[in-house]
Formats: C-alpha cells, structure tokens, sequence
C-alpha cells in the first residue's frame, strides 16, 4: 500500500497540468469533499460556525452543541494539497436528574488530497484524500494515537447544471485498530452562475450498526474567490433525533499562482 501511494504521488506530480478552476471549490457547504486541490501555490479558507442539538424522548435526554470550525487547504501543485482541520466544540447537556457542560479543543487534523483523474465531458473526476487526527486536542475530546481516515471520491456530471459527489472510506476513532465505513452522496444542481444548492445523505457503518444523516443548502458565489453559503441538517436514528444549522464563509487567495 506504501509502494502504491507514493506511485500517486509520482504520477500526479508529472500530470500536474491541469487549469486552475474560473471560481472557488470549496468543501462547504455539506459534508461531501470533491476530488480536486486547489491549485498549484493557492491558499484557501473555509470556515463555518455549527449549531446542533439531540433529542431522545425515550431516556427524557438532551443535547446542544457549538462548533466554530476551519478548515486550511494550500495547494503544492495542481492535483495535490495539504490540508489542515481546526474546530473548538461546546456542549451542554440536559437530563431531569443532572445537567452538565463541556468544551475545548475538539478537533486538529491534518491531511492530503489527490486528483488521481480529471473530468472529461461526462466522465467522473477521481480524487482521494487522507487525513490524520492528532492526539493534542482537549481532555474532553482528546483521542490516544494519531487516527487515520481514508475518503476516495468521485465526482460525476449528470447534466449541465447537475452534479453527482460520491465519498467512501474509512475512518478510526483513535482509540483502537477497528475502523468504521463512512460514506457521503451528494446530488448539486446549480440554479445560476452564482446560486448552488444541494441535498446529501451521509453516514456511517460498521459490522452492528449503520447511522444515516440528510442535510441541505444553498451557497453564493460573491466573488470567483469568494463563497457564503447556509445548511441544515436533521436525522432519527435508534430514537435520538439529531438536527444542525451552519452558516460560512469560503475564500481563495490566487496571488502566488498567478505570479508563476
């Protein structure tokens, strides 16, 4: 596997011809990743501020969260970036015997992303990514080694205006060997040149479970290098109902590139 990965790497350092794109790919909004970087010496932001809750009736139990969260993503040639993930959580939680609250450091990864294929016409683009939780996060959500989490993804044309995201992988939790599958499929239709929306349905799945999630938005494109975007999300499963709304921002900075 080791031989395999550093054969991508090769492989995409001599194909890193590719254009970079007229206007800003971003991660948000959604949960889908899509299979390009960034571009060769581009530096991207996108960040977005989470509110979420769960609710069991059953047990009479509650949850609310907040979650600031940033992702950096600066690109070392056209088809292959790194990536860092920054996210501070805080939850409070309600039972009719006892409420209590926790918060800190929540979240610190990072990563790479590789565009193994390009998009032709009607053809899916090929991309994967991986990324690496870091055990320096705070006490509450600490986890005990570095963790891995491996995504391919494809991105597929349907029509003009439609598009198809697929992601599968796996993910650890940090705290043992066994991985869960985790998967995102996202349908986008865009209604104008600046207008996006989408609907996904993501999850996670292992050998006595399976959660599923939908969730929805809507983003605007301000500038070429510029990307606010609003979504939400609701989902039932073994009697816990969670929901969540995030607004963001996603912004480019082109400047090193286009000096090349």
């Amino acid at each position: 596997m080791k031989n395999s990965f550093v054969l991508i790497l090769l492989f995409c350092s001599a194909n890193s011809f590719a254009q970079l794109a007229e206007t800003i790919r971003s991660g948000r909004p959604g949960q889908a990743i899509g299979s390009y970087a960034v571009g060769a010496k581009v530096f991207q932001m996108q960040t977005g501020i989470d509110y979420g809750g769960l609710q069991n009736d059953v047990f009479n139990f509650s949850q609310n969260s907040f979650n600031p969260n940033t992702v950096l993503r600066f690109g070392l040639t056209e088809k292959i970036e790194i990536n860092t993930g920054w996210a501070y959580q805080y939850e409070q939680y309600e039972t009719p015997f006892i409420s209590s609250e926790r918060s800190g450091l929540s979240q610190a990864t990072i990563g790479t992303r590789i565009n193994i294929i390009e998009a032709n016409n009607y053809l899916p683009a090929v991309g994967i990514q991986v990324t690496m939780k870091l055990p320096i996060l705070s006490p509450d959500y600490n986890v005990s080694f570095i963790a891995p989490r491996i995504m391919a993804i494809a991105n597929q044309k349907l029509a003009e205006k439609l598009a198809l995201t697929l992601n599968l992988g796996i993910d650890y939790n940090g705290f043992n060997a066994q991985p869960i599958g985790i998967y995102v499929a996202n349908l986008s239709y865009s209604m104008t040149d600046k207008v996006g929306v989408f609907i996904e349905n993501y999850g996670d799945f292992g050998q006595s479970f399976y959660n599923t999630f939908w969730d929805a938005g809507i983003s605007y494109l301000v500038t070429n290098d510029l990307q606010l975007d609003v979504l939400g999300g609701l989902a039932l499963n073994d009697d816990n109902m969670r929901y969540f709304v995030s607004v963001g921002v996603s912004w480019r900075f082109v400047g090193w590139h286009q000096s090349n």
